[in-house]
């Protein structure tokens, strides 16, 4: 279990995504600190991300719809 940094709601681990950066504290379990919900209304919001990729750089993703942000929050 882990509590979202946005809502404060306690969710269980496979409601946030996983942090590809290489440090990490571990009270953040290789998570993310925001949980898929919130993550989801701010790309809702702006339609637009800016994610980590492989290379550990920063990426802008551009979404068309609310289906490839929902997508992109569960791969």
């Amino acid at each position: 279990m882990k509590k979202c940094f946005d809502c404060k709601r306690t969710y269980p681990l496979f409601m946030f995504t996983t942090n590809p950066r290489p440090y990490q504290r571990p009270q953040h379990q290789g998570k993310n600190l925001v949980c898929r919900h919130c993550t989801y209304k701010r790309w809702n919001k702006d339609m637009f991300a800016w994610v980590v990729n492989v290379n550990g750089k920063f990426e802008k993703i551009e979404f068309k719809s609310k289906w490839e942000i929902i997508k992109r929050l569960f791969l």
